[in-house]
C-alpha cells in the first residue's frame, strides 16, 4: 500500500507577532492556517479550501500584481448558517500592495473577529549581480512563490491522501467509507 505523500507548507512569519501564515496540503485538502510560531497546534485561524478558492486565489494575486500600489483585494467566504438558514460571512483573505510595492495578506475570522496580517517577504539571502533586492522585490519574489505553490497544490493535494488503519492492521479509506484497500499481511483485496 502506498501511503500519501507530504509536501512542504507555504509560510511566511511574523517573528515581532510571534505568528506563522501557512498554506498546507495534507489528507487531500489544502487548508489556510495561522498559528503560533512556537506551537504549531495553536491554530488561531484554520479555514479548508477546495479548488474553486485556489482559482480564485491565484486569480486575485495575478489582479494584485497588476494593479497599482495601495490597491486592495478581498475574498469573502460564506458558510451556511442551519439555525437562521442563511449563508454568514465567515471568514475574509484580503491581498493587497503599499505604497512600498510591498504585499500583505490578512486573514480573518469573522466569528472570531479577529484579522491577522502579514508582509510577504522572501529572506534577503539573494542577491542580483552586486546589488541586494530591495523589500518590494523580496516581498514580490514571495508572493510569487505562494502563486506558484498553489499551482502545484490544485495537481499534487490528491496525492496526499493518508488512509487510515482499522483495528485489523488493514487499511479503510479516509473518506469515511469502510471498504478495505488492502489487508495488513499483503493480501491484494481480489
Amino acid at each position: 500500500m502506498v501511503e500519501g505523500m507530504r509536501v512542504q507548507d507555504w509560510r511566511q512569519n511574523d517573528r515581532q507577532a510571534g505568528k506563522t501564515l501557512a498554506f498546507t496540503m495534507w489528507n487531500s485538502r489544502v487548508r489556510l492556517q495561522v498559528y503560533d510560531t512556537k506551537n504549531v497546534k495553536d491554530k488561531q485561524f484554520n479555514k479548508s479550501l477546495t479548488e474553486d478558492d485556489l482559482v480564485l486565489i491565484e486569480k486575485y494575486i495575478a489582479k494584485v500584481q497588476a494593479a497599482s500600489p495601495e490597491q486592495k483585494f478581498s475574498i469573502q467566504f460564506n458558510s451556511y448558517d442551519r439555525n437562521s438558514k442563511q449563508y454568514r460571512l465567515s471568514e475574509v483573505l484580503t491581498i493587497e500592495k503599499d505604497s512600498k510595492q510591498q504585499y500583505k495578506i490578512s486573514v480573518t475570522d469573522c466569528a472570531k473577529n479577529t484579522t491577522f496580517t502579514f508582509t510577504l517577504r522572501s529572506p534577503a539571502t539573494v542577491t542580483v549581480g552586486s546589488e541586494p533586492l530591495n523589500d518590494g522585490m523580496l516581498s514580490a519574489l514571495k508572493l510569487d512563490t505562494l502563486k506558484d505553490w498553489i499551482t502545484g497544490a490544485k495537481i499534487w493535494a490528491p496525492f496526499t491522501f493518508q488512509p487510515m488503519q482499522n483495528g485489523n492492521g488493514g487499511y479503510r479509506s479516509g473518506n469515511g467509507g469502510g471498504a478495505a484497500v488492502a489487508s495488513g499481511d499483503g493480501d491484494l483485496p481480489f
